[in-house]
């Protein structure tokens, strides 16, 4: 018939992804939201019947859910406003869209396929960077600041931290066999584009980031690594990448912004970088600070709330500016790392049901390493680890956060099918 439309979830989910993960796009209008709602109600009723699932990881993962709607409730009973109604779609758009890919991610082709594409965006983030670097800022971009003189420039992924965050993340995608098993210039250029962009980005998450992610992969892929390794594997990626690195350090700029990145992420001159003439606005990476982020603003928080925050929370008030809760006059309080976050919004109870989610997930995929996505994922976990250590909001942010929900998907899968 005329009207005989079908209609592909799988390809609505992939088109969910890509507007969630370039977050940014919600700053030209508010048909964006309008778009992500019809898209996953049409995802919803199309799968409304196998729209839950079972297995051990999914039934925390419910109960996760469960209690981010709890929280909104609670939100509005503690601030006793609706100043809590802009932070619901941050704490609910990741969630949602995994209990809608529950049902629809049944293979490792369709594991596979979200991945790609998550890389695309990633790739698509990085250029948006170094578009403005040569053009100019992008008027619905996040407004742009200065780092030592230099113009830092967010992306379409979202605020200024976003791509330093995500930037591992699309150094490990490159470095895995298990979604790009060919095409070495293709890889180079992905490779080169999401260092360059780190560089523009001016973050010293990012260069953590960078150097995070080739260890931790290292560590964990070094069985796969050796066994892709031949003689002329070697030396024809060396040779390329010797001449990429040669290429690259001719442009003034990247050199610049090299520089002071570098310089601000380890504090002063190095064999690394010459900081002689760089500006030092900030703290460099230390464990000093990375101590700091996880503990002097929670005491503080805990200070300021007390102790029904162990049992309750305070609802969204807790995610503060991240979860996009700002009060008429001043600020709310942040805990500075994302486990403090789900800890001042929903109590113990919360964060340790995200943490059994986390680790059971963690603990599946690492006794199935064998299977390539299985270390694929397991790997790009650790890094987001890493980030929930040290950022607000991840768990939550869409370009941060989406690879590990998918991951309690797949996890799922494994530890179902062999029940």
């Amino acid at each position: 018939m005329l009207f005989n439309i079908r209609i592909n979830p799988f390809l609505l989910s992939q088109c969910t992804l890509i507007l969630a993960i370039l977050s940014s796009l919600r700053n030209i209008s508010s048909a964006y939201y309008l778009g992500v709602i019809v898209i996953m109600l049409t995802i919803f009723i199309l799968n409304l019947r196998k729209a839950f699932v079972q297995g051990f990881i999914a039934s925390v993962f419910y109960i996760f859910l469960f209690l981010s709607f709890c929280i909104i409730f609670w939100s509005g009973i503690y601030m006793q406003s609706w100043d809590f109604i802009p932070g619901i779609p941050r704490l609910l758009i990741m969630p949602l869209i995994t209990f809608l890919f529950f049902p629809l991610l049944n293979n490792n082709s369709r594991f596979s396929k979200l991945l790609i594409v998550i890389l695309v965006c990633y790739i698509i983030g990085a250029l948006s960077v170094i578009y403005q670097i040569i053009f100019g800022s992008i008027s619905w971009f996040a407004p742009q600041f200065l780092r030592a003189n230099l113009d830092r420039y967010a992306s379409i992924l979202g605020s200024l931290t976003i791509y330093g965050a995500i930037v591992g993340y699309g150094l490990v995608l490159v470095y895995s066999n298990a979604i790009l098993k060919r095409g070495l210039i293709i890889k180079l250029l992905f490779f080169f584009t999401l260092i360059i962009a780190g560089f523009f980005s001016l973050s010293k998450a990012g260069i953590v980031m960078i150097m995070l992610a080739t260890l931790v992969y290292v560590i964990f892929n070094f069985g796969s690594i050796t066994e892709r390794l031949n003689f002329k594997n070697v030396i024809g990626t060396l040779f390329l990448l010797f001449i990429g690195v040669l290429l690259m350090f001719q442009i003034s700029e990247i050199r610049e912004y090299y520089n002071v990145i570098v310089t601000q992420t380890i504090g002063g001159s190095s064999f690394l970088s010459n900081g002689l003439e760089v500006q030092m606005d900030s703290q460099a990476v230390s464990f000093e600070h990375i101590h700091k982020r996880l503990f002097y603003w929670t005491s503080g928080m805990l200070e300021t709330y007390g102790n029904m925050v162990y049992f309750f929370g305070v609802g969204l008030q807790g995610g503060a500016g991240t979860m996009g809760v700002v009060p008429e006059i001043g600020d709310y309080g942040s805990s500075h790392n994302s486990l403090g976050d789900l800890f001042f919004m929903g109590g113990t109870i919360f964060l340790g049901v995200f943490l059994v989610l986390y680790f059971f997930t963690q603990f599946v995929l690492f006794m199935n390493r064998k299977e390539p996505l299985s270390i694929l994922f397991f790997t790009l976990n650790v890094l987001f680890f890493a980030n929930i250590l040290v950022a607000s909001g991840s768990i939550f942010q869409p370009a941060i956060s989406c690879i590990f929900w998918i991951s309690i998907i797949y996890a799922n899968n494994i530890s179902t099918s062999k029940t």
